[in-house]
């Protein structure tokens, strides 16, 4: 064999290992592309989905709280701000994995209790039964939130930045920052 035909071997050798890495490289970019597309509509979905829970939250303390000749319209508020929640869950049961559809149900199961406490007289309500219930509507917002930012990839982010971003804060500060209660709503 000659030497021109060992370098049209090799050249054809060197172009084919770098088309093959170059596809490689490729579909790999494009996975990831195809994995992450969807996250960032699905965080501004989850944030609206924690928005509307909260004021449907607000929105039946207030009914607990209002005279028996306002209920009516209180309930209505509840109704109207139950009915923002359609759209947004409908949304998330199209584009949200099984974690994060299990939590949603978990929210609006402990909303439901909640309205139930507060349509009920004050005088038939345990002391204790309606903060079981806020606790329980509490945990399920966590739950959902954890699952969300697992979902979306945020759940990787790196404590020990979280703690240098706040250096300059007080010490006790930055512990109540790094411990996570800033989410709670």
């Amino acid at each position: 064999m000659s030497s021109a035909w060992v370098g049209v071997i090799g050249s054809l050798g060197g172009v084919s290992v770098g088309a093959l890495a170059s596809s490689l490289l490729e579909r790999a970019r494009w996975r990831r592309t195809e994995r992450t597309r969807w996250h960032d509509h699905r965080l501004a979905l989850y944030v609206r989905f924690l928005e509307a829970t909260k004021r449907l939250h607000d929105a039946i303390n207030d009914f607990a709280a209002v005279p028996e000749a306002d209920r009516f319209r209180a309930l209505k508020e509840v109704g109207g701000v139950n009915a923002e929640l359609v759209p947004i869950q409908s949304e998330i049961e199209l584009l949200a994995g099984a974690e994060v559809r299990r939590t949603v149900g978990l929210v609006n199961f402990g909303q439901i209790r909640m309205l139930e406490i507060a349509a009920r007289d004050p005088r038939d309500v345990r002391g204790d039964e309606l903060s079981e219930r806020l606790r329980a509507y509490r945990a399920g917002r966590e739950e959902f939130t954890a699952a969300a930012r697992s979902e979306i990839g945020l759940d990787t982010l790196n404590e020990p930045s979280l703690a240098a971003a706040t250096a300059g804060l007080s010490s006790e500060y930055a512990r109540y920052l790094a411990s996570g209660h800033i989410r709670d709503t």
